[in-house]
């Protein structure tokens, strides 16, 4: 009785995959002298193959890391980008409404005179909103007019007030 033992798997870097596909293309080796240089199984050898000529057409093949290092880069240049334009969508949105809930009418006793001279006498406030790791964490800060120190701070992961 004889038992199969498995291949162990090789992995290989776009940049390999691009090297041996380019010899097949543009040298002519043959899948099985690539299998044979490489250690790449058949099924392998036939997708880089086909992987790369797809991208000399210029079509992008789905799932797929591409092959070329330029490409490579180009890819991870226009995910940056549209996580940038996701950072600058979020940001345009408002954050704390909670629909349903009445709000105090509170009257502007301030009038926009942003200018005082007596400390603890007039404060501010306002909520803004950092990205982390973690998501978002919302920071609210208190500022004396006066002196234009910060007297209070309160940092949390909902945007929900505590009144």
């Amino acid at each position: 009785m004889t038992t199969k033992t498995r291949k162990t798997r090789i992995s290989f870097s776009p940049a390999q995959k691009n090297e041996y596909a380019k010899l097949m293309v543009e040298e002519n080796y043959t899948n099985k002298q690539i299998m044979d240089l490489s250690g790449a199984g058949a099924s392998a050898v036939i997708r880089w193959k086909k992987q790369y000529l797809a991208e000399q057409k210029g079509e992008e093949v789905k799932g797929r890391i591409p092959l070329d290092a330029d490409k490579r880069r180009i890819k991870e240049l226009e995910a940056q980008l549209a996580d940038s334009k996701e950072d600058v969508r979020l940001l345009k949105k408002p954050h704390y409404y909670q629909g349903g809930k009445q709000k105090p009418n509170i009257p502007n006793l301030l009038v926009r005179k942003f200018d005082q001279q007596e400390p603890n006498t007039h404060w501010v406030g306002d909520i803004t909103y950092i990205r982390s790791h973690q998501g978002w964490s919302y920071l609210a800060t208190v500022l004396d007019l006066a002196t234009r120190e910060i007297v209070g701070y309160a940092l949390s992961q909902t945007p929900e007030s505590l009144s």
